[in-house]
C-alpha cells in the first residue's frame, strides 16, 4: 500500500473516530442533563414538604433514559436509589445502591445501603455497611446512626 492511500485511510480513520467521540459527548450531555433535573426536583419537592404524586414515575423514567444514555455513570443508579428513599420506599433502593456498588464501590454507596437496609427492617446488614462505608471514609462515622454503630 502506498503511502498516500495509507495516509487516508487513516485521516478517514481519525475523523470518524472524532465522529463517535462527538456523539459520545453528547449522549454524556444529555444523560447528566437527565439526572440533575431529577436532583433538582427531588431536592425542591423535599424541601417544600410537597411532592406531587407522579413524581417518582416520571423520575424513574428519566433516570432509565440517562442510564441508556451514560450506562457507566455511578451517579445515575446512587439516584435511582435516592429517590426510592426520598419518596418512602427504602426496601426498592437497595437493588439499585447494589447497581451503583458494581460500577464503583464508594464509601458513600455502602452507607446509603446501609440506611435502605435498616430502615428495611436487616440491622445486622446495615451495620455491615456502615462499617465498610466508614472504613472508605473515616468521616462518615459521626453520620452513622446511633444503634448501628
Amino acid at each position: 500500500m502506498k503511502g498516500s492511500t495509507l495516509g487516508w485511510l487513516l485521516a478517514a480513520g481519525l475523523v470518524a473516530a472524532l465522529v463517535g467521540q462527538g456523539s459520545r459527548w453528547h449522549d454524556r450531555l444529555l444523560g447528566s442533563a437527565l439526572l440533575r433535573q431529577v436532583e433538582l426536583v427531588s431536592i425542591s419537592a423535599a424541601s417544600s414538604g410537597r411532592v406531587p404524586g407522579n413524581i417518582l414515575p416520571a423520575h424513574l423514567e428519566l433516570l432509565r433514559r440517562a442510564a441508556e444514555l451514560e450506562p457507566a455513570e455511578v451517579g445515575i443508579p446512587i439516584a435511582r436509589a435516592n429517590q426510592f428513599v426520598l419518596f418512602g420506599d427504602p426496601r426498592s433502593a437497595i437493588p439499585a445502591y447494589r447497581d451503583a456498588m458494581a460500577l464503583e464501590p464508594k464509601a458513600v454507596i455502602y452507607f446509603g445501603l446501609g440506611r435502605a437496609l435498616l430502615a428495611s427492617g436487616d440491622p445486622e446488614a446495615a451495620r455491615r455497611n456502615f462499617r465498610i462505608a466508614v472504613r472508605l471514609d473515616p468521616t462518615l462515622a459521626s453520620e452513622v446512626p446511633e444503634g448501628s454503630r
